[in-house]
């Protein structure tokens, strides 16, 4: 009940299949007509499970699409761990380059997962990756069917549910996900022959887990202590102190400078200290770990008040490709053109700016129409 309230479709698909899982060898002995019934049911609730929330499914067709063209160009060994945090936006923005008319665009915006921990999985390790998970489930049901109990059958029904999720989601990014997952293993393999042979092995087993848990700790203690410090600092910014709080970013950078939304706080304080020789650096140096749509719309934006034009130019109109709903990069652009005394370019995303499709109404997107609005008033008719 708690799932269908929640709204969730991927845990209700998740249930439903667990449920068939479960009730199959009673489904074997109903007649004919009573399995028609319960198999076009089943397929219409998943065909109004897709109409109920259709942009938020065709969202996901879309990140899967471009994940897809992120995976064709190493599919065997993969992009890397972190790969998909760090390119996935870059290749969406390619997408919309090449269909800039495309039926998806109003659905584009910044991702940070694909919602599928396989496609997830194959970015970052390739096909060999896979192979690893595809191989230990074989394996597992193997062992289950060989060796059943009604404990084991539980243990494989929440595996079940949770590999069902993974296909639309992230179930993998919290914590108690792993605690379950571990549990279920540890039930489907209690009784595996070859632990007792390993079983003499214990003592070492157990002291490398311990020394492994402790520099864990070390590093987990250290990244708490800094990311609370982080905390305060940002706090104090906020509170108008950006000045004196640089040097304090600057000394946390050392812990925290493999962090991308740590470096993107940074940069957006040196920008707002006007610092922006440094801001730049932070920027490129968070850049390696994330493709982002805000830090692209700072990255244009430090450009510009470098003077850098043509960098900046680059920058907001790769915003503007990552997510064409939004009208902020194609203003900044307007702008960027207009101080290059570029008339037809400003004039023309004058009038873009003023004629495009807005998704979500707002004060701030009717604050730049009409200065699009005003500045075309000022172009003679015949000039348009």
């Amino acid at each position: 009940m708690a799932v269908c309230l929640s709204g969730s479709r991927a845990g209700m698909l998740s249930l439903l299949v667990v449920g068939i899982y479960i009730g199959y060898p009673r489904f074997r002995t109903f007649r004919a007509y009573q399995k028609t019934v319960i198999i076009l049911v089943l397929t219409i609730s998943v065909g109004i499970a897709y109409f109920v929330k259709k942009d938020s499914a065709d969202g996901r067709m879309l990140i899967w699409k471009c994940t897809w063209n992120m995976i064709k160009e190493q599919p065997v060994t993969g992009h890397g761990i972190g790969a998909f945090q760090a390119h996935y936006m870059d290749y969406q923005a390619e997408y919309f380059k090449e269909n800039p008319e495309s039926e998806w665009r109003m659905l584009a915006d910044n991702v940070r997962h694909p919602f599928n921990e396989y496609l997830y999985l194959w970015i970052q390790g390739g096909v060999g990756a896979l192979l690893v998970v595809f191989m230990l489930g074989v394996f597992l049901y193997r062992y289950y069917v060989r060796y059943f109990s009604w404990n084991k059958k539980g243990a494989m029904a929440s595996l079940l549910s949770i590999s069902v999720f993974s296909l639309f989601s992230y179930p993998f990014n919290y914590p108690f996900t792993w605690i379950v997952f571990a549990l279920n293993l540890y039930v489907l393999m209690r009784n595996y022959p070859y632990l007792y042979t390993l079983s003499k092995y214990k003592k070492a087993f157990a002291i490398c887990l311990e020394v492994i848990g402790f520099i864990y700790l070390i590093q987990v203690v250290g990244d708490f202590k800094n990311e609370r410090e982080w905390k305060k600092v940002a706090d104090k910014s906020l509170m108008g102190q950006t000045e004196k709080m640089l040097p304090r970013y600057g000394e946390l950078c050392k812990g925290l400078g493999h962090n991308p939304f740590f470096l993107y706080n940074y940069a957006a304080e040196l920008y707002t200290g006007g610092r922006y020789e440094k801001c730049l650096d932070v920027c490129l140096q968070c850049r390696k770990y994330w493709a982002d749509y805000d830090l692209e719309i700072l990255l244009g934006e430090t450009y510009t008040q470098l003077k850098r034009y043509e960098e900046a130019i680059r920058h907001f109109e790769l915003a503007a490709d990552m997510c064409p709903v939004r009208f902020t990069p194609l203003y900044k652009l307007y702008h960027v053109y207009k101080q290059c005394n570029r008339v037809k370019e400003f004039q023309m995303l004058a009038w873009r700016i003023l004629h495009k499709e807005v998704k979500i109404p707002s004060q701030e997107i009717e604050r730049m129409q009409t200065e699009m609005r005003r500045e075309l008033e000022k172009i003679p008719s015949s000039c348009l």
